[in-house]
């Protein structure tokens, strides 16, 4: 059984514009070349929900309009909490950034598409 298709988006059109973004049947993604490779993670940030499109794109860094938290391009993994670099506060207990980090969603590149497969699948 293969597996379900959430939406194919033009892998020339990535390159070109470095990050897409996509609303699919209520599913939000955002979708990054990067040195590495394409990633596609979960358009939802996991702090609160906040929305991120292809403009939270900021270099190597996707950063939440609604609390600035930023997540690496790369692996999703937290940077930074409320625009500031990612410390643990004295008193508290220690947390790890790595703890926080975008959903990444399953994808395949097919001939010059990037398939992006539906989470549920």
């Amino acid at each position: 059984m293969s597996d379900a298709i959430l939406c194919e988006l033009s892998l020339g059109e990535l390159r070109r514009e470095g990050s897409l973004s996509r609303d699919v049947d209520g599913i939000e993604i955002v979708v990054v070349d990067t040195p590495e490779g394409v990633r596609v993670f979960s358009g939802v940030c996991p702090h609160l929900g906040g929305p991120l499109t292809r403009e939270c794109v900021r270099g190597d860094r996707i950063r939440c309009p609604w609390h600035r938290y930023e997540f690496d391009v790369s692996d999703g993994r937290c940077h930074t909490v409320p625009g500031h670099p990612w410390r643990n506060l004295p008193g508290r207990r220690r947390t790890e950034p790595w703890r926080l980090r975008l959903r990444p969603l399953r994808f395949e590149i097919v001939e010059d598409r990037v398939r992006v497969l539906h989470p549920g699948a």
